[in-house]
């Protein structure tokens, strides 16, 4: 049964998947979207790290780390 909702006037489509207040979801309501985007972003973020701890200071590593943890997917 194929259902066409709309609202003032603006068909509604539907999505595989969506962002909603910072967080990805799919169209089961699952958390495997945002959790893959999650992982990629701190693999990233642990490898730059990993790379910067034999370079710079400690304070300044963490700098770092909360300027990656800190940033929107």
């Amino acid at each position: 049964m194929d259902i066409q909702l709309s609202y003032k006037g603006n068909p509604i489509t539907n999505t595989l998947n969506t962002r909603f207040l910072g967080l990805s979801l799919d169209s089961t309501l699952s958390w495997n979207v945002h959790i893959e985007q999650l992982s990629s972003k701190l693999n990233s973020a642990c490898y730059v790290i990993r790379l910067l701890k034999t370079i710079i200071s400690t304070k300044k590593l963490k700098g770092q780390y909360i300027s990656f943890t800190c940033i929107p997917l």
